[in-house]
């Protein structure tokens, strides 16, 4: 009897351990199930850990709470339960976006976010400017002391109001400009030039963090060098000015280059007073700037800049986004091309949705200081076939060229195929069926040279005509010496 308990209990165990074994199979492992749940939105995340033990063990796990978007959690927007999921999370939150709710009543619970260094805010049209002040309390030396590195606003009424909401915006960028190296202003319309002038005064007049200088700024970020005349280097590297309608050429580039800008124009009223401000504040020595939607600035704009910091200021800057801007033309980039030095380190430039821009600006690219590796020309009506043979011979360092909603055709995609040999990224979309048409896809088919650099095609939605990614797999897999007539059927061609 006891010999059968004894079997019995050992079919037992065996049967049980099999079932384990076979559970252990079906598992993923935890590498994997953490993968697929930072897909998961924020909502779901939370509910999903109320199910078992071992989801909660994932769904807590700390590479999944470096980042919180309210975006994605739109049942996430009640400011208790937000701040209860903020605060338990606290110590892993890097970057925080917060485009949907109001922030003041989050102010304690963003405080506790000791290594947060992305902050993103929507400022309310009443009172917006104070709650910044009141946030920048609680971030500031006598608070949390969080660093942060980025900081976007968001906010038509941005700006609006008496003076103490215009002084909380000041406060909240004197208090993390030491840090900051991304400023972002977005939909302010109401901000005005000297307000913006002002916070960036503020950004550059604070006091940088002491560290051990490394990283993107490094000593130079922290000021260690010095600017011309020995004045420090603020550690903004980013700077993006969207839907600010009051901004002006003059008012941009003071707000940019402070004193520089107006020893600049002193300098050309008289030489006795060049020197004048030149050794003012903390310097900006940004690497990209980004002003959409500004409907005040000019053709003259570029030419103040680069005169204005002539130098190592502008020097430094690499990206140039003036999308949006409707009275940007021609002129434009002729001063861009005269800009000599002060531009030389220029590898984007954006031009997205201007419709004075032409094939003629395009030919003063070709004597310019700078070497252009990406050329965004989306929405910009005035270039036509012309305008790309300038291209081919004005920028020979290109790889990324957007002419997406441009009046191109089938002439301008055979000169691209003649040229421009070293394009990794083509964007032809929304150019219209009726101006490329398959004998334009056709031409661009037996370009040798560009076929093989292409990375990345985008063609307009063309009945019977092969897509961008089917014509590179087709072509990449063609020799050279097999690439005719013969070789494409019927459907193909068409």
């Amino acid at each position: 009897m006891d010999g059968k308990k004894k079997r019995a209990r050992e079919w037992a165990d065996a049967q049980q351990q099999q079932q384990q074994q076979q559970q252990q199979q079906q598992q993923l492992p935890e590498v994997v199930v953490l993968c697929i749940l930072r897909f998961f939105p924020l909502a779901a995340r939370q509910r999903l850990g109320f199910v078992s033990r071992s989801f909660l063990g994932c769904t807590a796990h700390s590479s999944l709470w470096g980042a919180i978007d309210v975006d994605c959690a739109p049942r996430l927007r009640d400011a208790k339960a937000l701040g209860a999921v903020i605060g338990r999370h606290a110590r892993h939150l890097r970057e925080l976006r917060l485009l949907r709710v109001g922030f003041a009543p989050l102010s304690r619970a963003i405080a506790s976010c000791e290594h947060l260094r992305s902050l993103a805010l929507r400022v309310p049209g009443a009172g917006g400017g104070r709650q910044l002040g009141a946030l920048a309390a609680v971030l500031g030396p006598c608070g949390a002391e969080i660093e942060l590195q980025q900081l976007e606003l968001h906010g038509q009424a941005l700006g609006a109001g008496d003076g103490k909401d215009r002084a909380g915006l000041l406060a909240l960028c004197a208090t993390q400009g030491g840090s900051l190296r991304r400023l972002a202003l977005h939909g302010g319309y109401r901000l005005s030039a000297a307000d913006t002038h002002a916070a960036l005064r503020s950004v550059c007049d604070a006091e940088a963090p002491s560290d051990d200088g490394e990283g993107p700024c490094g000593a130079e970020g922290a000021g260690a060098e010095g600017g011309a005349g020995g004045a420090p280097v603020a550690r903004l590297q980013t700077l993006e000015l969207s839907g600010l309608r009051a901004l002006s050429d003059e008012a941009l580039v003071t707000a940019v280059c402070g004193g520089r800008a107006a020893a600049a124009a002193a300098a050309e009223e008289g030489p006795g007073t060049a020197g004048e401000g030149a050794g003012g504040p903390r310097e900006l020595r940004l690497r990209t700037l980004r002003c959409r939607s500004c409907g005040g600035l000019t053709d003259a704009m570029p030419r103040l800049l680069c005169r204005a910091g002539s130098g190592r200021f502008v020097a430094m800057l690499r990206e140039l986004d003036l999308g949006m801007c409707a009275q940007l033309g021609d002129e434009a980039l002729r001063h861009l091309a005269a800009g000599g030095a002060a531009v030389v380190a220029l590898r984007a430039l954006r031009l997205e949705g201007c419709p004075r821009l032409t094939g003629a600006g395009l030919q003063h690219l070709a004597g310019a200081p700078f070497e252009l590796e990406v050329l965004d020309l989306r929405g910009c009506t005035g270039i036509c076939d012309a305008a790309v043979e300038v291209i081919d011979g004005a920028l020979p360092s290109l790889r990324s060229l957007v002419l997406s909603g441009c009046n191109v055709g089938d002439l301008g995609i055979q000169l691209l195929g003649r040229g421009c040999t070293g394009l990794a990224n083509l964007d032809l979309g929304d150019c219209g069926a009726d101006r490329i048409t398959k004998i334009g896809v056709w031409h661009l088919a037996l370009a040798t040279p560009l076929r093989l650099s292409l990375q990345r095609l985008v063609l307009p939605s063309l009945y019977g005509c092969l897509s961008g990614i089917q014509l590179l797999r087709r072509l990449r897999d063609t020799p050279d010496d097999e690439t005719d007539d013969d070789e494409w059927s019927d459907d193909d061609k068409l």
